[in-house]
């Protein structure tokens, strides 16, 4: 989960690890002195600057993503671990890793620092809320204003950029909205990310896509009312997911969209043996996962009969092998 301070600080390392002068780095795309406030957090990179920089310092943009998130992952485990199993409803876990995490804090709302960035990043200030109010700590209205604060949907994908901690934020937050509210932000990121001239660094992480398309269809699929063109766009965006699905199999992330299909066609009456196999082949395949484990699911008896009878089915499986079937 990258912050736009980050991607600088992450540049900057990757800049001196290559022994490139700023004056080099920045040729053709900025002045030293607007990439020195950049470093000092008084600008906001953009995309084409971010892509500029690096191809001055001949690092492939998918590379420098690798590089960032290894980097990032490991300096902060316990705070992506906190923030992960939020998103996946996984509270015990969650409360464990905000347990570790309050004892390396002076001041836990965000002012003080173990570093520059980890008290102030607006995933695990959601977090902290949303555990809060699960913990009865707070109220929901209370819950919805501190969240809202610190989302801004007014600013989501500002400047071009999306990073997964705004996505993974936003999710988090749907989880307190009521129908109008998910109606209203569902529209708003399909507005956004249908904007031929709004590029979000998104378009070139599958992961962001997939988590983009899930919060559009958690959106629409979590409304107490659905109507027909609710319907339309949960078809629509469920095929854009397919293409992702082989990407993220294996992921944590993939039991979230299963469970929410799994959910839709249960509140819809739906028979669909694609969904019930992969919802059960998803809690399967991530049983052990540290963000996984411990957690309960809502799941049929029936259900979990019928994908033990479906891996006995050559022709089902065959089929599956070669493309999935439309699920809704």
């Amino acid at each position: 989960m990258i912050t736009n301070n980050d991607v600088i600080r992450i540049l900057e390392q990757l800049r001196i690890s290559k022994h490139i002068s700023i004056t080099k780095m920045t040729n053709g795309v900025m002045s030293p002195r607007n990439y020195n406030r950049l470093v000092n957090s008084e600008l906001d990179i953009s995309i084409d600057n971010l892509l500029g920089m690096l191809d001055n310092l001949g690092t492939p943009f998918e590379d420098f993503c690798m590089y960032a998130n290894s980097i990032e992952r490991l300096e902060n485990i316990d705070f992506e671990n906190c923030v992960i199993c939020t998103l996946f409803n996984n509270f015990n876990k969650a409360n464990y890793y905000y347990e570790k995490l309050k004892d390396e804090f002076n001041n836990f709302d965000g002012s003080a620092v173990r570093n520059n960035t980890i008290s102030k990043r607006k995933d695990f200030l959601v977090s902290k809320t949303y555990l809060d109010y699960q913990n009865n700590k707070i109220s929901l209205d209370a819950c919805k204003v501190v969240l809202s604060g610190i989302i801004k949907l007014s600013e989501f994908g500002k400047g071009g950029f999306l990073y997964s901690e705004d996505i993974i934020s936003l999710i988090i937050y749907l989880k307190i909205c009521n129908d109008t509210e998910l109606e209203m932000i569902g529209k708003k990121i399909i507005s956004l990310i249908n904007d031929k001239e709004h590029m979000v660094i998104g378009i070139r992480n599958s992961v962001i896509n997939y988590l983009v398309y899930y919060a559009i269809l958690y959106c629409f699929i979590m409304r107490k009312n659905i109507n027909r063109e609710d319907m339309a766009i949960i078809r629509e965006y469920y095929l854009k997911v397919i293409e992702f699905h082989d990407k993220i199999q294996l992921s944590p992330y993939n039991v979230m969209m299963c469970e929410l299909l799994y959910h839709y066609i249960k509140r819809r009456g739906i028979v669909n043996k694609s969904i019930i196999f992969d919802y059960v082949s998803s809690i399967i395949s991530n049983s052990n996962e540290l963000f996984m484990a411990g957690r309960k699911y809502d799941l049929y008896k029936e259900d979990i009969e019928l994908y033990y009878e479906l891996l006995k089915n050559d022709k089902f499986i065959r089929t599956r092998l070669t493309r999935r079937s439309s699920y809704v």
